[in-house]
């Protein structure tokens, strides 16, 4: 146990005459000893770490026993160390400042670089993450072992690692079955689906829809036979729900119907020819009128629903083409857009790359020619590999400055592109913008490139940092966009700091 009375007064006189002029008492180095600092170091160095654990410990409002510090000290201190001063006043301009978005890559770095959590800050922030369940979320799977270990030493803070228990399934509030019925399938998915089977009369229509949107996610075979034995009602949101479960089972009736459509109803000659579907076509596969994942009348919306159900592959394999192939013949009929809707949707659902590439390239050629909803195409983007992003960002590039436009894909390509950008994507990105501001007399009015330009801040490699400082300095063009050139950099030069050299 932590001692009742601790030396302040000790502690206090080191403090401020200095370990120059006054060495460490035995009782001060055999406290600071049992609190797991490491002796062979400088005395002001013991000094500083033993006043922070203490003040650790202290704040969580406990005294714990001797054996837990014991136990944990190997891990605190013989595994992990500090971030450097600098890293660690990183910290509060990224929860408090213009840098929020990079607050996961600041957590990982940490643990890549065997560093802990800034363990001055902890406290507040596990107090604020308490405030902020999702920015406990976020954090969570990077925090490092300390923050763990504080948590267990806090009653309070300990609510951020509880597992949900079988008394949240009991629980009044729906959110706690949904959390607990999403921890229960993720160990054990066939136990989760008997307790929904169990339950299942007892839910009303909406939160009967909640749990199967949860499966919806990602749906098994045990999934597609526990469906089956449910009784589903008559509700449009369970409607919809089991809709999007079945269309991703390729045994069930909803794909085998929609495989006969495409038979029968989807003709080629030098053009694709679509017919829209009866109204017992519709009623035969149960499916939803003005579905709203789906636009257009209440037959091209059915029609579009049939075509959802179609794997990407049927369509290569009847067809005989390549997706690019069919897309652009695709356009030439008059439902063509339900055709699109219908193979965004597939799409995401298989995270299938070459059907998006191809869609995305049509749209970026018919932008100005069809109304897209953008909302629909910008899902792709989520699902884009590396080497897609890589392509498509090639492709776009290779057709010059043109392309740089505020209603180009090519903007909404580089603004919602969720990961990192490769260093080629990168540097064939600014030769383009370079390239526009040459050409364009009027740059200062692109306010959408400089939107791409404060996501590539937080984007592309900060070693990188270096050689874009050089190219902007080496070439006169840049200093035409000074200021918003100075504020990327602003949050490149930021974000390096995370990444380069410490002694």
């Amino acid at each position: 146990m932590l001692p009742q009375k601790l030396p302040w007064e000790k502690i206090k006189r080191i403090c401020l005459l200095g370990t120059d002029r006054a060495n460490l008492p035995k009782e001060i180095s055999s406290l600071f000893q049992s609190l797991g600092i490491d002796l062979d170091q400088n005395e002001d160095q013991i000094t500083l770490a033993g006043i922070t654990k203490l003040a650790l410990a202290y704040r969580t409002g406990r005294k714990y026993p001797q054996e837990t510090i014991n136990k944990t000290s190997a891990l605190l201190n013989g595994t992990t160390s500090h971030p450097p001063r600098e890293v660690a006043q990183m910290l509060s301009p990224i929860l408090k400042g213009n840098y929020s978005e990079m607050l996961s890559e600041y957590l990982a770095c940490l643990q890549i670089r065997n560093w802990s959590f800034p363990p001055d800050q902890l406290p507040d922030f596990l107090n604020e993450c308490l405030e902020q369940p999702e920015l406990w979320a976020k954090v969570t799977d990077h925090i490092g072992p300390e923050a763990h270990w504080l948590i267990g030493m806090n009653k309070d803070w300990s609510r951020l690692k509880s597992t949900p228990k079988e008394k949240n399934w009991r629980s009044k509030f729906p959110s706690d079955k949904l959390k607990y019925y999403r921890y229960i399938r993720a160990i054990d998915s066939h136990s989760a689906n008997e307790l929904l089977k169990e339950h299942w009369n007892e839910f009303s229509s909406e939160l009967k829809a909640s749990f199967l949107n949860i499966i919806a996610e990602a749906p098994t075979a045990l999934d597609f036979e526990l469906i089956q034995q449910l009784k589903l009602g008559k509700g449009k949101k369970v409607a919809i729900a089991i809709f999007k479960i079945q269309r991703q089972n390729l045994e069930s009736n909803i794909c085998k119907v929609a495989l006969d459509f495409l038979q029968e109803n989807i003709s080629i000659k030098k053009q694709i020819k679509i017919k829209l579907p009866g109204l017992d076509v519709a009623a035969d596969m149960n499916l939803i009128s003005h579905h709203p994942e789906f636009t257009g009348g209440l037959k091209a919306n059915y029609l579009a629903q049939i075509l959802s159900a179609i794997p990407l592959q049927a369509f290569e394999e009847y067809f005989k083409k390549t997706p690019t192939e069919i897309i652009r013949l695709v356009d030439k009929d008059e439902w063509s857009f339900q055709f699109y809707e219908a193979i965004i949707a597939r799409c995401i659902e298989e995270k299938n790359q070459d059907w998006s590439q191809s869609m995305f390239l049509h749209y970026l050629e018919t932008a100005e020619l069809i109304p897209w909803q953008e909302t629909k195409i910008n899902d792709i983007y989520k699902i884009l590999s590396e080497d897609s992003f890589i392509e498509l960002v090639n492709t776009c590039v290779a057709k010059g400055p043109k392309i740089v436009d505020k209603e180009s894909p090519f903007i909404d390509l580089m603004i919602n592109y969720p990961r990192e950008w490769p260093n080629e994507t990168t540097f064939s990105f600014f030769k383009l913008i370079k390239k526009w501001i040459q050409k364009n007399p009027r740059f200062w009015e692109g306010w959408y490139i400089w939107q791409v330009l404060r996501k590539a801040a937080f984007r592309i490699d900060p070693m990188q940092l270096g050689v874009m400082q050089k190219a902007f300095q080496a070439d006169e063009t840049w200093a035409l966009a000074e200021e918003e050139i100075n504020k990327f950099l602003e949050v490149l030069s930021f974000r390096y700091r995370l990444y380069k050299p410490y002694p």
